[in-house]
C-alpha cells in the first residue's frame, strides 16, 4: 500500500476548516438582537470622568444620539483614527472607540480591553503602517463583534518595545454594556513568500 504525503499547507487548511465548521468561531447570525427605532434621547449624559475629555469628544458623543443605532439594537459604535482626537485617544496610529446608548444618552463603554489597553495601536515605531491596521466589524442587529489590531499595554505606551506588542482577531460579546470575549486568534502577517 503506497501511503501519500499531504503537503503541510493543504494539512494546516483541512485542520483550519474543520475547526470552523465544528462551531469555534462566533457568527454575527447566531448573536442577533432586535433593532430598535426609537424614541431616543437627544441629550448626551456624562460622568464627571467624561466631562474632563476635550470637547471635540464630548461634541462626537453628542452627535452620536442622532444617528443611526449601528450595534447591538440600540446602541451608537464611534471608531476615531488618525489621530483625530489627540488629548482623549493619541495622535496618528491611534484607535478608539466609544459605545453610546441612544436610549439612555450615555457613554457605556470604550472598545474591549486586548493586552491591557482599549486603545489599539495600529503603525511600528517609525511609523510605517503596520501588516495588520486596525479593523472592526459589527452589525446593528448584533451584539458581537470582531476586532483584529494590534495592542500595547497601556502602561508602556511611551516605551513601546517589539515585545510589548501583541496583535488578535478577537470576537467580543456586548452585553450589560460591557463586552466579553468569546473567540481569539492569531493575526497572520503575509511577510510576502
Amino acid at each position: 500500500m503506497k501511503v501519500r504525503k499531504l503537503p503541510f499547507l493543504f494539512i494546516a487548511v483541512l485542520c483550519f476548516s474543520a475547526l470552523a465548521n465544528e462551531g469555534g468561531a462566533p457568527k454575527f447570525k447566531e448573536h442577533n438582537v432586535l433593532l430598535s427605532h426609537g424614541p431616543f434621547t437627544t441629550k448626551i449624559h456624562l460622568t464627571s470622568e467624561q466631562l474632563k475629555n476635550s470637547e471635540a469628544w464630548k461634541n462626537l458623543m453628542q452627535k452620536q444620539l442622532s444617528e443611526k443605532a449601528n450595534f447591538a439594537g440600540h446602541y451608537r459604535l464611534y471608531i476615531s483614527g488618525k489621530g483625530e482626537l489627540p488629548k482623549d485617544c493619541g495622535v496618528n496610529g491611534w484607535v478608539c472607540g466609544w459605545v453610546v446608548d441612544k436610549e439612555t444618552g450615555t457613554v457605556v463603554s470604550e472598545l474591549p480591553s486586548f493586552n491591557g489597553n482599549t486603545k489599539y495601536y495600529s503603525t511600528i515605531d517609525n511609523g510605517t503602517p503596520s501588516p495588520d491596521l486596525f479593523s472592526a466589524e459589527f452589525y446593528p442587529n448584533s451584539n458581537l463583534i470582531w476586532i483584529s489590531g494590534e495592542n500595547i499595554p497601556e502602561s508602556k505606551v511611551g516605551n513601546i518595545s517589539l515585545g510589548d506588542k501583541k496583535c488578535s482577531n478577537s470576537a467580543y460579546l456586548f452585553n450589560n454594556n460591557s463586552f466579553h470575549n468569546v473567540f481569539e486568534g492569531e493575526c497572520e502577517i503575509d511577510t510576502g513568500g
